[in-house]
């Protein structure tokens, strides 16, 4: 049973270290996983399938874009008016390149994989023309000129809420590869069936009542695994968006979504604003998507909980804002509370096997 989305959830230190170890992790086996958390297997395992269970992490399989055909993805930050948020979040929802939806108070945050450079100018005609509100930032990648920066990547953000030092594989960027795969002109789909039937994996085994922490890699057969292993598809845990707020670990948790968008100044780029974040603010955002003249970037805050008793000293905020403005223009920010933040479509890469 799941817990409700209002309830906050106090992390031992081993499930605390368990949620790193996946967030961190790649193909390797569980055991190894095992080994490099330090934690008895039993201990390991029972806390994964708590995790899990309780609804707080969610496994996907994230195709490589220029494997499946899609040249181009949209990141867009859209504020609506208050009454038409809802519809903002269903007709961005509707579109069959969409692949997650978030909506709060003030923003909706949309990413459409584009199946071709047409479909792609279409649709931002129409976002263009107001069709999907007040877009403040709208960042179409082109991949085979640049990647994706930091794919919703929470490794950086838990292991500074848990004070764990360093990281493995973070800033996770969308797989990528450079051979692409032509199908055949008899074949309906543009996607191999290996590929399609990977993207539809966890939702398969949902229907089927398999237990959420055993959806992976070692679901699949030996083909798919080969494409897991060619970097064709990648093997991710996202922490829920609902959930995200819940956890209490030593007084602290995440409080908030912090977006910020802006023009790129010359001579820099979204790789540069993000290597200075991390290496002089000790900042570590999950999402960072720039194009030749724009950037969106999504960090989650941390919060503090505050007790009578406590002797606890909030440590002074960081300059981030001064280091953000060197490497950008015309800057928004939106601060979302977590609580208030809403999933329309929660990484649906099963959307994209056309």
């Amino acid at each position: 049973m799941q817990s409700k989305p209002d309830d906050s959830r106090t992390l031992t230190s081993a499930e605390a270290r368990v949620v790193w170890s996946i967030l961190a992790g790649g193909l390797e086996s569980e055991m190894e996983r095992v080994r490099k958390s330090g934690l008895p297997m039993s201990t390991y395992r029972d806390a994964k399938r708590r995790l899990f269970a309780e609804g707080f992490l969610e496994s996907r399989f994230v195709p490589n874009p220029q494997v499946i055909g899609v040249p181009r993805i949209s990141f867009l930050l859209i504020r609506p008016y208050a009454e038409g948020k809802r519809s903002v979040a269903d007709a961005l929802a509707e579109n069959p390149g969409t692949v997650l939806v978030w909506s709060g108070h003030q923003v909706v945050l949309g990413v459409v994989f584009h199946r071709s450079a047409a479909s792609s100018e279409e649709f931002l005609h129409s976002v263009a023309q107001g069709e999907l509100g007040n877009a403040s930032a709208v960042v179409t990648v082109e991949l085979s000129e640049q990647p994706v920066t930091a794919y919703f990547d929470f490794e950086g953000a838990w292991a500074s809420l848990c004070g764990f030092t360093g990281t493995r594989y973070y800033p996770r960027k969308l797989p990528l590869t450079e051979h692409r795969y032509t199908a055949p002109e008899n074949q309906k789909s543009a996607i191999p069936s290996r590929i399609a039937e990977l993207l539809k994996l966890p939702f398969v085994a949902e229907k089927e009542s398999v237990a959420p922490h055993l959806i992976g890699p070692s679901m699949a057969p030996w083909s798919q695994r080969r494409s897991l292993r060619r970097g064709d598809v990648e093997w991710r845990v996202f922490p829920t968006l609902s959930h995200l707020h819940m956890p209490r670990f030593r007084g602290l948790h995440f409080s908030h979504v912090l977006f910020v968008v802006g023009k790129l100044r010359e001579a820099t780029s979204s790789t540069d604003l993000f290597r200075d974040l991390v290496s002089t603010c000790g900042v570590n955002p999950f999402l960072v998507a720039g194009d030749e003249n724009s950037v969106l970037m999504a960090g989650l805050a941390i919060g503090r909980e505050v007790r009578k008793d406590s002797q606890d000293v909030v440590p002074p905020q960081r300059h981030v804002l001064p280091t953000i403005g060197s490497h950008i223009a015309n800057i928004e920010l939106f601060r979302e509370p977590l609580s208030s933040l809403r999933e329309h479509v929660s990484h649906r890469y099963d959307r994209l096997i056309w």
